[in-house]
Formats: structure tokens, sequence, C-alpha cells
């Protein structure tokens, strides 16, 4: 999901020392595969400089090792927290591996170089770091990208919403509470819910096919919007106007009650 410049990046010192701290503690990811041709191997197991990557099995980790982000040996990229994966980029494929280019983009490649994923975002001296709150990039002292929707009122192919987060702006917010139930909330009052409470677990998923699904954690479909068969340029948003909506290219394909 792309996040707006506005936010100046403080926190990155107080990684940075705390990283200074547990780097006794580190614990580097294994390096089975051969290295990506255009990509070096980060030096730091705790964040990716740009130009580096990640192959198959290689992971970069939190402050103490509670989050990772991983390069599975199936092709797709996971955050995983405490044990339990966060989010994913769903991209499948033995070989594929993931870069930080010099223009700040993040991209999971297939073992022939075609792109399968990316963050979509721009920067130069980018830098990607893994904390108990979400995945981010920063250049030039702000936060170019984020996978967490709390961040945002938007959500974009391949982004997972887990319990507890959500898509706000101003006026309004849509959140996966921890019963699973998509609630959206205006002004402290409830106007739309996807009546999926009594399934604690449930992650909601922008699918590459457009559809918007909640699943169970059993990875049954509890609930989505309707819009498989739309794309993956979709956007799935909670809008100024308090209702959630599925929107292609201006179109608006789903909304909330």
């Amino acid at each position: 999901m792309t996040l707006s410049l506005s936010r100046p990046f403080s926190r990155r010192r107080l990684l940075l020392a705390a990283i200074a701290l547990a780097a006794s503690a580190a614990v580097v990811a294994a390096m089975g595969l051969a290295h990506p041709a255009h990509a070096t191997l980060p030096q730091d197991p705790y964040y990716l400089d740009a130009g580096q990557g990640l192959t198959a099995g290689q992971s970069v980790y939190s402050v103490f090792n509670q989050y990772t982000l991983e390069m599975q040996s199936d092709g797709n990229l996971v955050e995983y927290g405490n044990g339990h994966a966060l989010w994913q980029t769903r991209t499948s494929g033995a070989g594929n591996h993931l870069l930080l280019q010099t223009d700040g983009n993040l991209v999971v490649y297939s073992n022939k170089g075609k792109a399968l994923w990316q963050s979509g975002s721009r920067g130069k001296n980018a830098e990607l770091f893994v904390s108990d709150i979400d995945v981010w990039i920063q250049a030039g002292g702000y936060e170019i990208w984020s996978e967490h929707p709390a961040d945002t009122h938007t959500a974009t192919t391949g982004d997972v919403m887990t319990a507890d987060q959500s898509l706000d702006n101003a006026v309004s917010r849509l959140t996966l509470q921890t019963d699973g139930n998509l609630v959206e909330w205006n002004t402290n009052r409830v106007t739309w819910s996807s009546g999926t409470g009594g399934n604690s677990g449930a992650t909601l998923h922008v699918q590459k096919d457009g559809n918007v699904v909640i699943y169970s954690s059993k990875g049954k479909a509890l609930w989505s919007t309707g819009t498989g068969g739309a794309g993956s340029s979709v956007v799935f948003t909670e809008t100024s106007k308090g209702v959630a909506e599925v929107v292609k290219a201006g179109k608006v394909l789903w909304h909330a009650g």
C-alpha cells in the first residue's frame, strides 16, 4: 500500500540504538541458494540497504528476533510475529528472490527475472526495517512504504489485515476486530459489519483476482466483496464519505451497506 511522505522518520534512530544493544544475540538466516546476480546479501540481519535482497530461506529480523520477514523456499515473502503469519505477498515459485532496488522499490522476482510483486515505493538510499509494528521502507528521512494497513485508509493487492488492524480516515474507521468481524465505525457508531463475529484469528485478504475475502484461522472463506475477476489493480478503501469501497480505475465495484 502507498503512504504519503508526511511523517518524518524518527523511529530509525531508536531502532538502530536497540540493534546495537542486541547485536550479540543476532542470528543470520541460512543462505542455501545462489545469490541473485543483481543483489547483494544483507550484512546485518536487522535491515536491508538499497541493492540488497533475500533468497530462499533468508530473513530480516526485528530487534530481539520476535518478528521476521522471510523469503520462503516456496517463493512467498512472509512476515511472521510470535509464530503467526502477519502479512504476505502471496507469491510462489522455486527460486523467487527479493530485491530492495536502488530506486526504492521492493520487488519479488521469479528465477527468470519476472517481477511478481512490488511495493511501488520510490526513493534514493532506501532501507528496509522489520519491527513489532510492521515492515517499512524509509528514504531521505521519511517513510515511503509500509505493509501495515493501520497506517492508511487504503489496502491493495497482497495486503492482509489481522486482528485490530484498521483502514481509517478523519471521519470513520473500518476495523477487523479480534472476533473476526469487520466493522465500520462512524463517530463511535457502528454503521456496517461483515457479520463474521465468532471467528477469532480471522484475516482479511485483498486478492490478486480483485476479491476482498475474510478467511477463518483454518482457511475457510467467511465473507467476500464478490469482486473476483476485477484483477489486481483494485483498491479496498475507507472513503472520506465513511463508506468502505472496492474501487478500480475510479469505478466503485462494491460498497458497504
